[in-house]
């Protein structure tokens, strides 16, 4: 308020739009020596107001501004001698935002963290601010860079500032979110900010295991691991739709790795299959990933053998041409396969019509021989197996069987059992006898021989005369055919020269320290059923060791004494009487030394009684019991 030269101010008012009184008075009037009067109207100023008039220029000054302050105010000030002057003030009173609140999209308030927020979804935040005049902006800021300033709505004190971010990828996890607002460059704005926090996909899963065949039967570990998922992947371990468990799972650097393994121990059916390693976050429900392996598994081939689907197992007869296929299953493939027959390896022989192709085996023109189990064993890299066998029966007609009595002694009026054993395949099914003489050949009535089971047949035949001696023969017939060359028994008159002759050729082999083994060639058996026996001595003292009968030249001694000197007695005997003997002179060998000092120091005798011997004994035909040597 500037003043003329000479002149004074009497009056200073105060007055506010809309009142027809003033508000506030500076008087100096009736100043005698005394202080300038000052006046305000204190309900509506109380003590907030002093108009300084010291001041260049002077003013009011109003402390404490409230909102209802604002409003267009007129100074009138009247002077001594000049006219009076009013001045017009507009005094705008800015009110700050009073408080800011963020709310999400389903209306709940945030504090401090918004989310977790799944990867891949929307954030939908609102800002409002509370009061504030003139209205404020409202603005949202990430990390500090505004990125949405436009105002939605004004609704009384209300304004809201909303805020949508469309596929929130995993870079905003931990990241500011702040609301600010401000309608003044006088004070500071108000603000809030919120860190975001997210669900996370798995970025990757990976099965940590060379992509090499694995072997049946072994048991492996196989690593999985996944990076990037919050919170930390759960692994799981599938065979198609069905889940393996796990043998161990951790966490590791902060959380963002996780581990599993698995223990597999395949087998053959494994292979081909497909292992998967599965990751998944469970608050993300898309978040699932996988990595497989298609595993090979190497195993050990299985064989199986067939005959040929093109024949009948039932009807194969000697000349026909067979074969065999060999079905196998392995990985890797097999490299080699073997027939076996009889437990004897087949090897090829053209000559003889016996064909080995890749897996199949021919035998051309097959006969009698071929007969029996036949097998086939594949090989790989994991092993061998060998097939379960198959049974080739080859049907031929009646053969006399070998090595059954030729020649039979029987004396006039003395029944003779003549047994005639043939084989064939199918089973015979008839058998014939016949007697020739110099005079006559004569057939045998069927009421006369009996027929038994596995191709044999007894007759009994009585010598009457000098005539009835003679040769019988037997033939038979089965579904192949008949028998093309008949057995012949020799029936001839029984004498004291029946007897049998001695063994021959007798040798000793396996002769240890307390055991030996002697084999010979039976003689002439006189024309009836012979059995053997064999006597062990010792010569110092002459004393019987054993004394051992069997239906074949052959004997085995256990327990005689070491380095002792045995005699062995070898002879024959049949319903006629007895051979003579063939004798043998043996030598047992050394004791080891460990198995000496043994015996010696158990306080044992070094020699075995006759009774511990153990011996291979086939009771002596009766004829034989009295039989002193």
């Amino acid at each position: 308020m500037s003043v003329l030269t000479g002149d004074t101010v009497y009056l200073v008012l105060w007055f506010k739009e809309g009142l027809t009184t003033p508000i506030y008075s500076y008087d100096v009037r009736e100043l005698l020596g005394g202080q300038p009067k000052h006046w305000w109207d204190a309900d509506l100023l109380g003590s907030r107001a002093f108009f300084n008039a010291g001041s260049s220029p002077s003013h009011l000054l109003l402390q404490g501004l409230a909102e209802d302050d604002a409003g267009l105010y007129k100074c009138r000030v009247d002077f001594q001698r000049a006219p009076t002057r009013n001045t017009r003030i507009n005094l705008t009173v800015v009110v700050p935002p009073r408080r800011l609140v963020l709310v999400e999209e389903s209306g709940a308030e945030v504090r401090s963290y918004v989310g977790p927020i799944n990867e891949g979804d929307d954030l939908h935040l609102t800002c409002i601010a509370y009061s504030g005049r003139p209205a404020p902006s409202v603005v949202w800021l990430l990390n500090d860079n505004v990125i949405d300033d436009v105002i939605e709505t004004r609704e009384g004190d209300e304004t809201r500032n909303d805020l949508r971010i469309t596929g929130v990828t995993r870079s905003l996890l931990r990241s500011q979110l702040t609301c600010r607002a401000s309608n003044t460059q006088v004070s500071p704005p108000i603000a809030t900010t919120v860190t975001i926090d997210m669900n996370l996909r798995p970025l990757d899963v990976v099965i940590h295991h060379p992509r090499e065949p694995l072997s049946a039967g072994r048991t492996y570990e196989v690593l999985c691991s996944s990076r990037g998922s919050r919170p930390p992947a759960v692994l799981t371990w599938w065979w198609g739709s069905s889940r393996v468990p796990a043998a161990d799972d951790t966490t590791s650097h902060g959380g963002n790795v996780s581990t599993s393994m698995a223990r597999l121990t395949p087998n053959a059916s494994d292979d081909g299959r497909l292992l998967a390693c599965r990751a998944e976050n469970r608050n993300v429900p898309t978040a699932v990933i996988e990595d497989t392996w298609k595993l090979s598994v190497y195993y050990a081939p299985t064989a199986e053998a067939v005959l040929g689907a093109s024949l009948n197992p039932r009807n194969i007869r000697e000349g026909d041409d067979v074969y065999f296929e060999c079905r196998v299953e392995a990985n890797p493939r097999a490299y080699k396969v073997v027939w076996k027959h009889n437990g004897v390896v087949v090897r090829q022989e053209k000559e003889g019509g016996v064909l080995l192709t890749n897996r199949s085996l021919v035998v051309q023109e097959v006969t009698r021989a071929h007969a029996g189990r036949y097998t086939c064993q594949a090989s790989n890299v994991e092993g061998d197996s060998t097939s379960s066998p198959v049974t080739l029966a080859v049907q031929y007609a009646p053969l006399c069987r070998p090595g059954q009595a030729t020649v039979y002694g029987v004396s006039k009026l003395e029944d003779a059992q003549v047994t005639c054993q043939v084989d064939a395949v199918p089973q015979v099914t008839r058998f014939y006898w016949t007697f020739n003489n110099t005079a006559e050949s004569l057939e045998v009535p069927q009421e006369k021989f009996t027929v038994g089971l596995g191709g044999r047949s007894v007759v009994i035949y009585t010598p009457m005369s000098d005539l009835d001696y003679g040769t019988l023969m037997c033939s038979s017939e089965n579904m192949v055919g008949r028998q093309t060359v008949p057995c012949v028994f020799q029936i001839i008159p029984a004498s004291p020269t029946a007897q049998p002759q001695a063994p021959t050729n007798c040798s000793l082999f396996n002769v240890s320290a307390s055991g030996l083994t002697v084999a010979c060639d039976p003689g002439f058996d006189g024309g009836l059923n012979q059995t053997f026996a064999m006597e062990v001595y010792g010569t110092n003292p002459h004393t019987l060791k054993a004394n051992i009968t069997s239906k074949i030249p052959r004997f085995v001694v256990t327990g005689l004494d070491n380095e002792s000197e045995f005699q062995l007695i070898v002879y024959a005997g049949n319903a006629k009487g007895r051979s003579g003997i063939t004798r043998l002179v043996a030598l047992t060998q050394k004791l080891p030394v460990k198995q000496l000092e043994t015996r010696l120091g158990s306080g044992g005798s070094a020699g075995v009684s006759p009774d511990a011997l153990a011996v291979e004994v086939t009771p002596l035909l009766g004829v034989l019991a009295g039989i002193i040597l």
